[in-house]
């Protein structure tokens, strides 16, 4: 489903970013366990926490829901 996508391309833009589970947690406000859940697609994300992950990142939500192979 939609939610295994949104999962690896949190953790492949967070990689790009050279980031630990733990600064994207810190950058977007959430907690550590929330990404890493997250990223194992055990749980499909909320709006806000979506939102305030993007955020973090410098990308839109749409940027995670729809994968672009373009690099920014």
């Amino acid at each position: 489903g939609d939610e295994n996508m949104i999962g690896s391309e949190i953790k492949k833009i967070r990689s790009k970013l050279g980031w630990t589970q733990a600064k994207l947690a810190d950058a977007a406000g959430v907690s550590q366990s929330t990404v890493n859940t997250l990223e194992n697609r055990t749980k499909h994300p909320d709006a806000v926490t979506l939102n305030l992950l993007a955020k973090a990142m410098g990308v839109t939500v749409d940027d995670l829901l729809e994968p672009k192979e373009v690099a920014k």
